[in-house]
């Protein structure tokens, strides 16, 4: 939070909102974790566009990343808006938010403190998995053509079972001190974190910081 202009009070008065998210405690307007991202199916879509290296399907999958980010994040500015010409809020709680009295405005018209958007990126650790296993799979070894890779994951693996066993046993998965895919979560923090600099909300422009968790969303 001090990263991100919150003064040090106020980084050590906070509250959970939504599951992992974070806010200060009764100044905030923030939209916590929404929209969501779901960072598999981008890679999947990157993947279609059968890039010819890793170094490729990395800048395409992060090209895909930012156009998604900016399409949702405007889509959230938007209801903002909307909401703050609406007032759909109980007025009864903007009386307990700062500073929503002494700007004689409620929380939906941008009375709180704070008014962040807070974007939500499902999957990372999958991500990261999934990444590590085509560059192996294709680009490395040469083992498999993308679009047979495409055929098989579209199949859930019911035309080729054993790889997905060997991708689950075999292959360097994140969270287990593996170089390979500890620098892919690097880059990937790094390049989600990149994607919402400079974003705003609508109600008095404050930033968008993106966060990360993965309870749902696995089916699309």
């Amino acid at each position: 939070m001090r990263d991100w202009g919150f003064p040090e009070a106020q980084s050590h008065d906070y509250g959970n909102c939504g599951c992992v998210e974070i806010v200060p405690c009764a100044c905030s307007g923030i939209f916590t974790v929404s929209p969501y991202h779901n960072l598999v199916a981008m890679l999947l879509e990157a993947m279609r566009t059968l890039p010819g290296d890793f170094e490729t399907l990395k800048s395409r999958f992060v090209e895909i990343v930012r156009r998604e980010v900016r399409r949702e994040n405007l889509r959230e500015r938007r209801d903002q808006m909307e909401r703050a010409r609406n007032g759909n809020e109980c007025l009864r709680a903007s009386c307990l938010v700062n500073d929503c009295l002494a700007r004689g405005m409620s929380v939906d018209e941008g009375g709180a403190r704070y008014n962040h958007i807070q974007p939500n990126f499902l999957g990372l650790s999958n991500t990261v998995d999934g990444l590590a296993a085509v560059n192996r799979l294709v680009y490395e070894s040469g083992e498999y053509d993308m679009p047979r890779l495409l055929e098989i994951l579209d199949s859930n693996f019911e035309k080729d079972p054993s790889l997905r066993a060997r991708i689950i046993h075999r292959f360097p998965h994140f969270g287990t001190n593996e170089p390979e895919t500890d620098a892919l979560m690097k880059w990937l923090g790094e390049e989600l974190v990149a994607a919402c600099r400079g974003l705003t909300a609508y109600r008095n422009e404050d930033p968008c910081i993106p966060g990360a968790f993965s309870y749902k969303e696995h089916s699309r």
